[in-house]
């Protein structure tokens, strides 16, 4: 009997269904088989003990592929992946590992759901990661943590710990992963109150990882064919007031129509894998369908082009960079070309590892009507992953090349983000670090960096209030241009 509603949980929390198979007390090493069925897993949860065998098996005739959450990376437990599909008369199997409940689902059709729990003693977090906190493994530990203080003390709390542990190198390399779960988990607890809204400042950090989370999980259980729900989930974050400012509110609606547009692309039916054209187009109707505000639906494909850059840099959905991959986006209705280049165009040169000055060269050749904004993500990426420690001044040596007022509001603009990606959540240092950043250049390009500075601080300040930081380091008069 298949269950009308799997509960789908952080690590650790119990999964409600029926059917459950629980591992026989015996010590010796079992083989437990997973059906995948016309209806879904069969049985859809199983219980099992270290060094068990899951084996995996299809009745319905075609082709599948388990793997651990979360839909699409599998990143919570990267080695329950097949990483193929498997063949309709083919079997996978699963040797246990860890011990925790491991939620899974079909990567070909992430609507169909199952979970394993296996028994054991869970390791603190400190054993965890010096046991367990190699690659394979990634978000595990601190998935496991914070499920803890989600059963014990409650998402909020778990909200509050992950804050502090994102001053953690190794928090922070996992960080949108275990956000992601979390999210998911957020999510479980919002279908038993539809009032929640969850807007905790560690929602928008990690680079939206929480929202992603949740609103896939939401349109997992739900399904694409009425999105209404989803909307008025995130516009219901505009009246929130557990976010500092406006602006911060604004940034988390829009993390949210962004996760829409993820989680819509994540969801394309397989038989269009590897044209990436349909995919796009399938899913631009489906933004345009969820909203008429030509922000959100720019916003929401700015979603889709994400997870299209993804999945060609992981070779998922049958699709793989080329060295005209972002052509595409020529083909892209004119409102959204520049986020389609952004997340194509940097992820293709990425993907062939070419240097930073022939990536430049590159987006040289873009129309000038995208490139200010594919610019600036490449100034953002530079400096995130090839400065070691991205000072003002030696940040902004990527600046003092250029001479078109273009490229250089991009380079500024570029470094802001990702100062505001890398501050560790301390704001202060982050205002510091922008005004400072701002005292090296002068003239128009100054008052544009104050503008900008202003722009990213207001997720934190209120204006009278970055205006005081901005005093500390530059005239009064360039800090009142920019208000």
């Amino acid at each position: 009997m298949v269950p009308t509603r799997l509960s789908i949980a952080i690590l650790g929390v119990v999964i409600v269904t029926t059917g459950l198979v629980i591992a026989s007390p015996s010590t010796e090493p079992r083989t437990i088989t997973i059906y995948r069925t016309a209806n879904g897993f069969e049985p859809r949860e199983v219980t099992a003990r270290l060094g068990d065998t899951i084996e995996f098996r299809a009745m319905h005739g075609k082709p599948f592929w388990p793997a651990s959450d979360a839909h699409p990376s599998h990143a919570v437990l990267r080695t329950f992946d097949p990483k193929r599909a498997i063949a309709p008369t083919g079997t996978w199997q699963y040797i246990v590992e860890f011990p925790g409940t491991w939620p899974f689902h079909d990567h070909l059709a992430p609507g169909v759901r199952g979970v394993v729990h296996v028994l054991g003693v869970q390791r603190s977090l400190d054993e965890c990661l010096e046991t367990y906190g190699q690659a394979t493994v990634q978000a595990f530990c601190w998935g496991q943590e914070l499920g803890r203080i989600i059963k014990s003390d409650g998402l909020e709390a778990a909200l509050n710990a992950a804050a502090i542990a994102q001053e953690s190198p190794e928090f922070a390399s996992q960080c949108h992963d275990v956000m992601h779960v979390v999210g998911a988990a957020a999510y479980d607890a919002y279908a038993e109150n539809p009032e929640a809204v969850y807007s905790h400042p560690m929602t928008i950090a990690c680079g939206y990882g929480f929202y992603h989370g949740f609103i896939e999980t939401m349109m997992l259980e739900r399904g694409i064919g009425d999105l209404t729900e989803a909307r008025t989930y995130c516009d219901s974050i505009m009246d929130s007031d557990a976010l500092p400012t406006w602006s911060a509110r604004a940034r988390a609606m829009n993390a949210c129509y962004h996760g829409v547009g993820h989680a819509l692309f994540d969801m394309v039916d397989a038989s269009l894998w590897g044209d990436a054209g349909a995919m796009v187009e399938m899913v631009t109707a489906q933004c345009e369908r969820f909203t008429d505000d030509a922000h959100g639906r720019e916003v929401c494909m700015s979603g889709v082009y994400n997870s299209l850059a993804n999945a060609h840099s992981s070779r998922s959905y049958e699709l793989t960079y080329t060295e005209t991959t972002d052509r595409l986006c020529f083909d892209e209705p004119v409102e959204y070309q520049f986020r389609c280049f952004v997340e194509l165009t940097l992820g293709m040169n990425r993907h062939f590892a070419k240097s930073y000055d022939e990536t430049l060269r590159h987006m040289r050749t873009l129309p000038r009507s995208v490139r200010e904004p594919v610019l600036q993500a490449l100034f953002d990426d530079e400096v995130r992953h090839e400065l070691a420690t991205p000072t003002p001044e030696r940040a902004f040596a990527l600046c003092r090349p250029l001479t078109d007022m273009l490229e250089l509001r991009a380079c500024v603009s570029g470094i802001a983000l990702a100062m505001k990606y890398q501050s560790s959540g301390s704001a202060d240092t982050l205002a510091g670090n922008l005004f400072q950043l701002c005292l090296l250049t002068d003239g128009e390009l100054q008052t544009y960096c104050v503008g900008q500075a202003f722009s990213n601080l207001s997720s934190f300040f209120e204006h009278d209030a970055i205006r005081a930081y901005c005093e500390r380091t530059l005239p009064a008069n360039r800090c009142t241009l920019a208000g």
